[in-house]
């Protein structure tokens, strides 16, 4: 009789304990996007627990651990960014050690010790929850079996999978870049297994992707394409002599002057060039995706939201370029092997020059997520180009302003800056490259015209943090900077005004149009009238939205 007591206690920290987990789970479920079966699904896997708890204390704590960690970054995530898409699982699973370690220095210490007390929370209740029961572990085991083996044979929507069929990755053994349909291979952990076990599988899987991938090896080679698309015309024009683009990062317009922010001075020098009319903003324009992995590829190739395939199919603007003559240079701080950079990486292979943190063409080297030393290569490079008859087509990928903020600053910015938060300091830092950059062309390439443009923008929750890829975030971190500069300036800002959409919004799509006309090609006027018909957006979702139609408010 002396027992009874404790086995309800236990009874009930027990019943407690799947009660807990089940809503947990359903939570998780019900805030996946393209989840399906979200109860049956919680439901059933309620055999885990069943099955671990019946392991004895020891196995069971040891299995609550990891399910603890899953459980909390699930949360964090939903908290974060209000859902949980599968191209957040694949940002997640491309995530290097670096970019890691940035995010994880923008989470707040409270949050570290709410996690650590539910820790604790856990492994206090499961002590007291678990026994050694081999019947009850053993029905729980073949009810994980039986749940795992039927959800992931249930058939994924063909639609939903087609998203995800072109799988640019990096095989590391091999050193090459390679498409396989693992994306979509992957996308059924996340369809059919909802909620914190779905998603972590399918991070887990994306992240070993490229084992699976050598099974359906495709090697992708840098030899031209041979479609061109159908928006380019017979014949050519005289172009510019040299073409720089720069790729910014994480770049709100919101923060810029010249884009009215005042709080303040964010872009001295960008705000000089201009009073001098030496460079023009376009205003009211927005990127065509909320993630570097989707937005920067749109700018390099005839990569849309509705033909995602062009990436493999058409001439990008770095082939273009050199098929109307022009040298390139690709130099940026983003390495372009890992599962989220893999696309970056395999465009800018397509150049004759390429300096990346993890590759180069050239005896120089550039530290990842450094742009500072992408000054000293550029600046080799531009002296020798100086000798050249060839005009020259240039891209310059930055870190920029993505977080961790404070990282991307120097001792200047916060001196210019001392009572800023830490991403205007960053967006001065951007400011001061560009600046940078300018002057080292006019100094060797004087007859040259500069683009920038970030990917996409960014959502700041404090003068300090911020995000981007959030489902229900609305058109905020859409809304970027594009800049002019140089010769012809004026005549691209022209440009650019009569490529606005209909809506009257200009979209980060036409930017090509307006790099293949400095490069002397002729645009099919009605392949811009269809352009111009639709803005749409690759949202995080990895659905395709009007841009007027987004999830969440609408800019200011």
């Amino acid at each position: 009789m002396t027992q009874r007591p404790h086995a309800k206690t236990r009874h009930f920290i027990t019943t407690a304990w799947l009660g807990i987990y089940l809503l947990l789970n359903l939570f998780v479920a019900n805030n996946c996007e393209l989840a399906q079966h979200r109860l049956a699904f919680s439901l059933a896997s309620l055999s885990l627990p069943f099955f671990f708890l019946s392991c004895g204390r020891f196995v069971a704590c040891l299995f609550s651990l990891p399910l603890t960690a899953i459980v909390v970054v699930n949360l964090y995530i939903i908290i974060h960014y209000h859902k949980i898409t599968y191209d957040i699982c694949m940002a997640i699973a491309g995530t290097d050690s670096a970019d890691a370690a940035n995010m994880l220095r923008t989470i707040p210490i409270t949050s570290f010790l709410l996690a650590g007390l539910l820790l604790g929370g856990v492994l206090y209740a499961t002590a007291r929850a678990a026994r050694f029961r081999p019947l009850y572990a053993l029905f729980g085991l073949i009810g994980c079996a039986l749940t795992f083996t039927i959800a992931l044979h249930r058939p994924l929507n063909r639609d939903i999978a087609g998203h995800y069929n072109v799988a640019i990755t990096y095989d590391s053994v091999h050193r090459h870049y390679i498409n396989s349909p693992y994306f979509a291979k992957n996308l059924a952990f996340y369809v059919n297994l909802p909620g914190f076990i779905g998603t972590s599988l399918a991070t887990l899987a994306l992240n070993q992707g490229y084992q699976q991938a050598k099974a359906y090896r495709h090697s992708l080679t840098f030899t031209p394409h041979e479609h061109i698309n159908s928006a380019l015309l017979p014949g050519r024009v005289v172009g510019e002599k040299n073409i720089i683009l720069i790729i910014g990062e994480s770049d709100a317009a919101r923060h810029h002057g010249l884009y009215g922010y005042t709080e303040q001075d964010t872009t001295p020098h960008l705000r000089t060039l201009a009073a001098r009319g030496a460079l023009c903003a376009i205003s009211n324009a927005h990127s065509a995706a909320s993630m570097t992995h989707n937005a920067v590829p749109m700018m390099i190739s005839f990569l849309t939201p509705q033909n995602r395939r062009a990436i493999l199919t058409e001439k990008n603007l770095i082939e273009l370029a050199r098929a109307h003559g022009y040298k390139t240079l690709w130099v940026g701080s983003h390495e372009g092997t890992s599962l989220y950079n893999s696309p970056i990486g395999y465009l800018s292979n397509f150049s004759e020059q390429v300096v990346r943190p993890d590759y180069s063409t050239l005896p120089l080297s550039v530290r990842e997520h450094d742009d500072e030393s992408l000054l000293p290569v550029l600046q080799h490079q531009l002296e020798i180009y100086r000798q050249e008859a060839a005009g020259h087509f240039i891209i310059i990928h930055l870190i920029g302003s993505h977080v961790s903020y404070q990282e991307k600053t120097t001792p200047e910015d916060r001196r210019a800056l001392p009572h800023a938060g830490s991403y205007d300091q960053a967006i001065h830092h951007v400011d001061h490259l560009i600046a940078t950059i300018l002057h080292m062309v006019e100094q060797t390439l004087p007859h040259s015209t500069l683009l920038y443009s970030a990917d996409h923008g960014e959502i700041l929750t404090s003068p300090d943090n911020g995000m981007h890829g959030v489902y229900d975030g609305g058109q905020e971190q859409y809304r970027i900077p594009i800049y002019f500069a140089g010769l012809h300036h004026a005549a691209y800002c022209q440009q650019a005004e009569a490529l606005r959409q209909t809506d009257g919004t200009f979209s980060q799509l036409m930017e090509k149009y307006i790099l293949l006309t400095m490069m002397g090609y002729q645009l099919a006027p009605e392949a811009l009238h269809a352009a111009r018909q639709q803005d749409l957006i690759l949202h995080s979702d990895g659905e395709t939205y009007d841009y007027n139609r987004l999830p969440g408010p609408k800019a200011p």
